[in-house]
């Protein structure tokens, strides 16, 4: 069966065991390819993409929060924002693959965002994009801290520091959630919008920023 034929065929009540398969396929489909006509090209960019998006709206709860899902879902992202596909990227005559890809990783943290129970801290790290997600408690949130390792991160430019004394008025649970991306110099558009439905006001959710690393190498 094609891709997208199998992504097609997904929904919320899937078997993790299919959602595992797609996502192989897709890892398999962006891992970097070395002979220059083989790179991906505009109509795989943007069939990745959107199939990694609706992998992130389906998915259930209870699947997000599965390591190996994650991680699997995250090595597609990275292989796809990878430098060796600059130049599709660069390329695209819109920018509808680079929104697609930021609007998946940004549901898939929301849901897990949303699944932590407290005390939980995911991370994940890639070669070419990282997220932590943890619940809030006494000691304040610093991403990336001094501690990871990886190199990249481990030199970013950009960190995110969040004190506990900040959410004092907040009787839920706060979760804060970062994604660090290596660099996605031209893979975003210039502007990026959001409908006015998808704005929150709850006090607890911290919808936080895209870090971008500048390492371009």
């Amino acid at each position: 069966m094609l891709l997208v034929a199998k992504v097609d065929a997904l929904s919320n009540t899937s078997e993790s065991e299919t959602f595992h398969t797609v996502l192989a396929d897709i890892v398999s489909a962006t891992v970097q390819r070395e002979n220059a006509s083989e790179k991906l090209t505009n109509g795989e960019m943007k069939l990745l993409t959107t199939s990694l998006k609706t992998i992130a709206t389906v998915l259930p709860p209870q699947l997000v929060i599965n390591e190996s899902i994650l991680d699997s879902f995250f090595d597609s992202v990275g292989n796809i924002i990878d430098n060796n596909n600059s130049d599709t990227w660069q390329s695209e005559p819109e920018s509808t693959s680079a929104v697609q890809l930021v609007s998946a990783v940004d549901q898939i943290s929301e849901t897990l965002s949303e699944n932590l129970q407290p005390g939980d801290i995911r991370n994940i790290k890639k070669a070419n994009i990282a997220l932590q997600a943890q619940t809030l408690a006494e000691s304040k949130i610093v991403y990336p801290d001094e501690n990871v390792d990886i190199e990249w991160l481990n030199t970013a430019n950009s960190k995110i520091e969040l004190q506990p004394q900040a959410f004092d008025d907040v009787t839920d649970q706060v979760v804060a959630t970062a994604v660090v991306y290596r660099n996605l110099s031209g893979i975003l558009p210039n502007t990026y919008s959001k409908s006015a439905d998808a704005v929150t006001s709850e006090k607890n959710k911290i919808n936080g920023p895209i870090l971008c690393n500048d390492d371009t190498v």
